[in-house]
Order: structure tokens, then sequence, then C-alpha cells
């Protein structure tokens, strides 16, 4: 279920080394990454542990199963703390593998320890409720079906999702402070300036200090974040992290240490935000491609199978790539470059763009 916009298209692509899930591992001075399980590719999500100045800070918790519970527990009984000693939980972005168990780690902090998020995700984090649902479902099977899936094909492809989001259970209102973007706030010592780098998630959040960069999803070391369209909110998720994979790269790290949210710690920032970059101007031309290929205008689930040919294992991962197909569709058209009409809560394009989305003589 981590399908990335372009995974399989390099075949030197490495995977990353198996880790120890549970064993905190030193990846700069007083910063520890600690591995918890997914049941999902690739396998492992990172939660980082920050200490100095006699505080100790948690980036991220995990996905809330007993498995990953009890490899995040032993993991810091591993530095000798409990969640106790946390001065502060941070969350890159309020997705389950990410979050799950922040309401529990909050309620066993101190008192006045806050969860902090990005300000523009706040509500996400709160909307989720228990026992859990998809807070957002219905949006969400309307834009499969909008890709053109029908409404049974969108809610069997979100199942997965839905039983993923069930294990969040989020803090009271009153823990979760908000950080703007840009803000420098002080973490165990370090002052980390807070990034907000949408497109993966609308309020995902990057923490920069000195030539250290918590990159949580936006930016992975094997894998390509998965950037979908799912709101009109969000019209352009491709180019959201395009402009977010720019103001990394307009930091212009020294020697950089890049922390991801899965995979092992890299230096390599500039290069693969180069290859992630490329890697979208790749598969929207596949996209384009795929559109020109038609003989009149055609759906993004058709679209999808072009391009992935036999990569999906089922409908998580067709959700997913539909999801990733549509943002690419939608980039095209936001470019001028692709045009869209609506017919029965369907979206169909076209190669070509046109002032107006309508297609005069057109009729699915």
């Amino acid at each position: 279920m981590q399908i990335g916009s372009f995974d399989d298209d390099r075949a030197t692509a490495k995977s990353p080394r198996r880790v120890s899930v549970g064993v905190p591992e030193a990846v700069a001075p007083g910063i520890w990454r600690v591995a918890l399980p997914v049941p999902f590719a690739p396998g492992s999500v990172n939660v980082y542990v920050l200490h100095g100045d006699e505080q100790w800070v948690l980036v991220d918790c995990g996905l809330g199963t007993r498995e990953s519970d009890a490899a995040l527990a032993a993991g810091l009984q591993a530095l000798g703390i409990t969640f106790g000693d946390l001065a502060a939980l941070v969350l890159t972005h309020a997705h389950s593998d990410h979050i799950a168990p922040a309401g529990d780690i909050a309620a066993q902090m101190p008192p006045d320890a806050p969860v902090l998020v990005l300000d523009v995700e706040k509500e996400r984090l709160l909307s989720f409720r228990q026992p859990g649902s998809l807070t957002d479902k219905a949006q969400l099977v309307k834009m499969q079906r909008l890709g053109g899936l029908s409404r049974d094909e969108a809610e069997l492809g979100l199942r997965g999702m839905d039983l993923l989001t069930r294990l969040i259970r989020p803090p009271a209102r009153e823990r979760v402070h908000t950080v703007a973007d840009g803000e420098v706030i002080a973490l165990a010592g370090r002052a980390w300036q807070a990034l907000w780098t949408p497109g993966h998630a609308p309020g995902h959040l990057c923490l920069v200090s000195e030539n250290i960069i918590i990159t949580g999803d936006h930016i992975l070391p094997q894998i390509s974040p998965n950037v979908s369209y799912r709101s009109p909110d969000q019209p352009d998720p491709i180019q959201d992290h395009l402009d977010g994979l720019a103001r990394v790269a307009a930091l212009e790290l020294a020697e950089p240490l890049a922390l991801p949210g899965h995979g092992d710690p890299f230096t390599r920032l500039a290069e693969r935000i180069a290859e992630l970059r490329e890697g979208h101007e790749r598969r929207s031309a596949l996209a384009l491609a795929a559109l020109r290929a038609q003989n009149a205008p055609t759906t993004a689930i058709t679209i999808t199978e072009a391009i992935f040919q036999g990569r999906l294992r089922g409908p998580e991962d067709c959700w997913l790539a539909l999801g990733e197909t549509m943002a690419h569709l939608e980039h095209l058209r936001a470019h001028d470059m692709a045009s869209r009409a609506d017919r029965a809560g369907v979206a169909y394009y076209q190669a070509g763009g046109r002032k107006s989305d309508e297609f005069s003589d057109f009729a699915p």
C-alpha cells in the first residue's frame, strides 16, 4: 500500500536495508531513529527521539498496532525513558502510520508537554474519531468515482485505509499546539525551523536544524511519496509537492543529513530532490502520452491501467495509483496541457488545454 508515483521506474533503485524494530539507532548527536513495524510496504516507519538540555522529544509515533506500540515502548526503554519523560511529541503529518497512538502518548506525558503540528494540519488531526472511520470517506469515494470507479470498487479500495484509520487515537484538543511555517522552535537543545511542505499531505511538516532535516514523508530515499488528488481544495498536489521540494533545495544545506519517515537516513539530499522532480516530470509525460493514445475523452482509471500495467496487486493499490494518476492529470490540466469534462460524477480527460473544460460534442 505504499505505491509511489514512480517507484518501479528505475531498475537501479536500491531497497532499504533491514532494520531491527524497536532498537534505537544513533543517527546524529542527541538523535536516535527507532523503526516501528507496519503491515504494508516498505515494512517499517521511522520515529525519532531527540535529547538535549535535559529534554526528550519524540517525532512521530507509529501506526498504533500492538506490535508497533510494543516496539516504540522497547525503543524508549532502551534509552532509559518513558512517555512521562517527554517534553513534546511532534507529528509531521496526520497519516495513520505516523500519528495513531498520539492520544495515548499525550495522556502519559507531563500536563504541560504539547503535541505539536503545523497549524494547517491541526483540524485534520483532531477530526479522527474513536471508534474510528475515515472522517472524509464520502469525499474520498466521490473522488474515486470521479476517476471512473464504481461505488463498490471505490469503497473496496478504501477498506484497507479505513482499517488503518480506525487505529488512530487522537489527542485531546487542549493538548495540541501549532507551529507556523517558518517558525523556529526549541526542541531538546536545538533550534528547529518548521517548513511547510504539502503534496503528500496538505499540512506536512519538515523540521530543519543546521544541516539536519527531518523530512517525514516529503522526501524518501528509495520510494517516491504518494501524491494523490483527494479534494478540489488541493487542486494541484503535484505542484504543491514540487514547490515543497524547491523550498528544501533552496536551503542549500551543507553536508546535509536527511532523516526520512521511511527508509534509511541519507546525505544525497540535492540528488534525491532532483530525482523526485524528474520522476514527476516523467510520470506526467506518461499520462499525457496515454491521453494522446486515446481516440476519445477517457477516464483516469483507463490512464492508470495504461501507466501501471500489471503492477497493481489489489483494490488498495488501485485506489492509491488512481489518486496519483488523477494528480498528474490535474497537474497537466493546471498547465493547460489537458482538459476535462464531467458527466454524471465521472471526469473525462483529453490531451490539449482549453479555456473551457467543456467538450462541445462529447457524450460518454
